[in-house]
């Protein structure tokens, strides 16, 4: 099957393979740094937030690599492009996530789909 690459850049690169999506990490990423994100990537999901969920987090090449579900959907960059009044509320949403409050995340997410 082939790999469809979607997105490249700070030490990792993230492609589609089937229903999935795979993100490699550079040999030089630490291990602690790729679990954490796995870690945050569940915190969310576990908020109920329709993001995809994660899989697995495994080797690829001897690369630590991060699965998850791959959804085909709107991404947050064309949706700002195409609703700029909805900026603030998405910021909103990403602060919330950013200071440890999923709750206050998904009121302001759905605020700003509603």
């Amino acid at each position: 099957m082939d790999k469809e690459i979607i997105a490249k850049g700070n030490g990792k690169i993230s492609y589609r393979e089937g229903t999935t999506r795979v993100k490699v990490f550079d040999h030089d990423y630490k291990k602690s740094d790729v679990l954490n994100e796995a870690l945050n990537q569940v915190r969310v999901e576990e908020t109920g937030l329709r993001i995809p969920k994660l899989l697995e987090v495994a080797k690829v090449d001897g690369k630590w690599s991060i699965v998850t579900e791959y959804v085909e959907r709107e991404t947050l960059e064309s949706r700002i492009e195409a609703h700029p009044e909805q900026l603030e509320k998405l910021y909103g949403a990403v602060r919330a996530l950013a200071a440890g409050d999923p709750e206050q995340a998904l009121a302001a997410s759905d605020k700003a789909q509603g």
